[in-house]
């Protein structure tokens, strides 16, 4: 069973101005803001395995949630695994090698070597894994036993497409089938995106709908009442016209001006009594005759001998004998 100790980087290098970070140089009782899980105690210092015994897990996370955006989805709690000991780095167990139960990345600082997922001919090393036992990048353990050595492993992930919202950040260590130490002794975390209140986040969000909803609503309010006064007016300017129109016709018969009415008299004298010698033919609504009538003269001036108000009750006369 290999024997590992193992630094969690949930938050690497982020796009953002402004950062939340922390410094704690003592771990104690009093240190709230760290999480302890497995064998992980404070003393000063965080002792993350029992070196009393073999097989041990421990973790010490920060109690506080790391935010990478801003909250869509709720992040997974999470717990140290089962049968996590050994070469499954506190993180995975016999029944869950690569994917791990939560999404994660880490870097790993290992002390022993793993045929089935380390690099092989190669014992101490550190790697870069995203959500698997399987490293994507190493830096082989015997570069690191140099007195003075500057290295630098990296590798790009979007963290949009592995971890959640905001995440937990953390250590964790384990021991394999000797019995090892791995003591934390300070911490020195900054990230790059600032913690936002996820409750106002929501009652923004929240706000924001609802004012486009009800300025939607408002909208649409107004274009209804407005096409409604349209088809309105429109409605009323045509019935202004019509009855400005009839006005003038009926002005038109009382002057003599427009279209005349004849009396069913009037039209038999004009066909001859509708004799047969005048008689044109059959038309769609019966016979049709041929009739002149004699040219109307009217007096405009006094020798007329009628007066107005005559003339209208001649026409109604007329109309009503029709």
């Amino acid at each position: 069973m290999a024997n590992s100790i193992l630094f969690l980087s949930f938050v690497l290098v982020l796009p953002f101005v402004c950062s939340i970070q922390f410094n704690i140089s003592r771990f104690g009782s009093d240190t709230s803001e760290i999480a302890y899980q497995g064998d992980a105690t404070a003393n000063g210092a965080v002792e993350l395995t029992n070196i009393d015994y073999t097989c041990r897990a421990g973790w010490a996370t920060y109690g506080t949630k790391v935010p990478l955006w801003d909250p869509e989805i709720a992040p997974p709690a999470i717990q140290l695994p089962p049968n996590s000991a050994g070469g499954f780095l506190g993180l995975f167990n016999e029944t869950n090698v690569k994917p791990s139960s939560f999404p994660l990345v880490h870097v790993e600082f290992d002390t022993f070597s793993n045929d089935e997922w380390d690099p092989l001919d190669v014992k101490s090393h550190v790697g870069i894994n995203n959500n698997s036992l399987f490293p994507l990048t190493t830096l082989l353990g015997m570069q690191l036993h140099t007195a003075k050595l500057y290295a630098v492993l990296s590798y790009i992930i979007d963290l949009s497409k592995v971890l959640p919202s905001e995440v937990t950040v953390g250590f964790s260590a384990t021991s394999g089938s000797v019995t090892e130490g791995y003591r934390l002794l300070s911490w020195d975390f900054s990230s790059s995106l600032e913690p936002r209140d996820i409750k106002k986040f929501h009652n923004d969000s929240k706000g924001m709908i609802i004012g486009f909803s009800i300025s939607g609503f408002v909208l649409l309010i107004f274009l209804i009442v407005s096409l409604i006064v349209f088809l309105k007016r429109k409605q009323q300017k045509k019935k202004a016209e019509e009855t400005a129109n009839l006005m003038s016709i009926n002005e038109d018969l009382e002057r003599g001006a427009g279209p005349r009415k004849f009396t069913y008299k009037e039209l038999a004298s004009a066909a001859n009594n509708f004799s047969d010698d005048r008689k044109l033919g059959e038309g769609g609504f019966g016979a049709v005759y041929k009739g002149v009538l004699k040219r109307l003269r009217y007096d405009g001036g006094g020798g007329r001998g009628e007066t107005r108000e005559g003339d209208v009750q001649l026409w109604l006369e007329r109309k009503m004998s029709f």
